[in-house]
């Protein structure tokens, strides 16, 4: 009998790069496996509230009668999961438990710098529950990172967001005197809107000529009170497009010029709109938070990483003005990224 995959992660909606990029695991798990299940443990909000964990309970209980019931029918099995962070992580130890107890080889994926970068009595924990589990990381550092922490993590394989990012076919333009920026993401405070907004401002009233493109679903009053502030100085050249997909994404990335990310996130790991961004070659504004640095440091990219805040960005922006958009550094990192993703694949399916 075949090889059972047991899938449990959170699927779209909501769209986050997390989900992204399980949605992009997933199809590539299905071209390779014939015996693939899916649970979708997905609270279906990014507000956390009581009925977030009411729908994410039901899930997991779900998930839970699907570990045990196949585990009657296979004697070969994967059980593949996202590690949580916060009290996310004792669905973890709950769905854990069950699939050591059943007998299941344990893929662990993790979309979090919060237990890499700093030890976690509560991740330590769920080492000990899977001694014998595969992790899965998104850079070099994070592997190492979680080596030297965690005495019981004996097996980590590295795959990038890199290569779950498309290569659009571009022909490198010039910037011209009118810098477009633009931010993708969920526009909240820790994610950097309130600052894009600042910079925008801060350079309007220099002199220079920008727009500034907020793309995304705005989740809180005081990112919505910030963009109604920023009017009054940016008028129409603060544009709000709300969430995006599709071609409507594909023409944000076009007519952005510098791509602002300065996030504060702290478990920030490894941001897909980066990759997305430097693929259209848009230079890029960001902060230092999580493992932003590593999924740069081999980037040929015009790139600009501030240290304490994002006004210090200010002459890089105008350093922008006659660049070229050019993509041909990051396809080389999609290539290579590629391959491990190809390799993670077939480890998860043998």
């Amino acid at each position: 009998m075949n090889k059972l995959i047991l899938a449990a992660a959170a699927l779209p909606p909501p769209m986050h790069g997390q989900a992204y990029i399980t949605v992009k695991l997933i199809e590539a798990l299905t071209k390779e496996s014939s015996t693939l299940h899916v649970c979708d443990l997905s609270p279906e909000s990014l507000i956390k509230s009581l009925g977030y964990h009411v729908i994410k309970c039901r899930k997991v209980i779900k998930t839970s009668i699907y570990i045990i019931f196949y585990s009657m029918l296979y004697r070969h099995k994967t059980f593949y999961t996202i590690v949580e962070s916060g009290y996310g992580i004792y669905y973890n130890y709950y769905l854990c438990s069950l699939a050591r107890l059943f007998h299941y080889d344990i893929y662990l994926h993790h979309h979090t710098s919060k237990h890499a970068k700093v030890f976690s009595k509560t991740f330590d924990w769920l080492t000990k529950i899977t001694p014998n589990a595969h992790h899965i990381v998104l850079a070099d550092g994070m592997r190492e990172d979680l080596k030297s922490k965690y005495s019981n993590i004996s097996s980590i394989a590295v795959s990038s967001n890199a290569c779950h990012v498309k290569v659009p076919n571009i022909k490198p333009i010039i910037i011209d005197e009118k810098i477009n920026l633009g931010m993708l993401s969920n526009l909240t405070e820790e994610k950097g809107a309130i600052r894009a907004l600042d910079l925008a401002i801060e350079l309007k009233k220099s002199g220079l000529e920008i727009t500034l493109t907020l793309a995304g679903p705005i989740i809180e009053p005081k990112v919505e009170k910030s963009i109604i502030d920023a009017k009054t100085t940016l008028g129409e050249d603060l544009i709000i497009l709300g969430p995006v997909h599709g071609a409507a994404k594909e023409d944000f990335y076009k007519k952005t010029d510098v791509f602002l990310f300065p996030s504060t996130y702290p478990n920030e790991a490894q941001p897909v709109v980066i990759y997305e961004a430097l693929s259209y070659g848009c230079a890029i504004i960001t902060s230092c938070a999580g493992y932003i640095t590593d999924m740069l440091k081999t980037e040929s990219a015009h790139v600009y990483q501030y240290k304490n805040t994002i006004l210090e960005s200010k002459d890089f922006v105008y350093s922008c003005i006659k660049k070229s958009k050019d993509n041909s550094p990051f396809i080389k990192k999609h290539k290579l990224s590629a391959l491990e993703f190809n390799s993670l694949i077939k480890d998860i399916c043998s």
